[in-house]
């Protein structure tokens, strides 16, 4: 990708970016940084809460409808990750510990270890975590809201 093509995508995804904040009535900043071929949008608000919603998923919708708008206007999809603050550093620590966790029960006492109110994206995270340790698996059951990750000893 030429640098002038990304300097141009970093600032129409900012400017996307800092109007569905506008939209959605929040005041805040926002920086687009590239680093591959990912593209963060860092928002710093007072108002984080809105943007964010119960365990992410109005950010997860708010970065959904960003990467809708940015492949309308260019007709190309570009991988956009949303964080708000420090809530994706925060989820991921958490996400971290709760699959360790679940990993090294299921290690102890041989039984699976059932995770569930996960989003998809928390699954994959859990799923590329622990694909490291070979002392035990993940896969994902169920349908719709139902879906859970788990985690079994090998």
């Amino acid at each position: 990708m030429s640098a002038k093509k990304r300097v141009s995508n970093d600032e129409l995804i900012k400017n996307e970016a800092q109007e569905l904040l506008e939209l959605l009535g929040v005041e805040g900043s926002v920086e687009v940084a590239c680093e591959g071929e990912i593209y963060t949008v860092q928002i710093e608000t007072e108002q984080a809460a809105i943007l964010i919603g119960h365990r992410g998923e109005t950010l997860g919708a708010l970065q959904l409808m960003l990467r809708q708008i940015i492949f309308a206007k260019i007709q190309e999809g570009l991988q956009i990750v949303v964080n708000v603050g420090d809530w994706r550093s925060k989820r991921e620590d958490t996400l971290t510990a709760l699959a360790n966790s679940a990993a090294n029960r299921a290690k102890s006492f041989g039984q699976e270890q059932h995770l569930y109110d996960l989003s998809p994206t928390d699954r994959r995270f859990v799923h590329m975590l622990l694909g490291e340790d070979h002392d035990v698996s993940t896969e994902s059951e169920g349908e719709g809201r139902d879906r859970h990750l788990v985690v079994k000893p090998r």
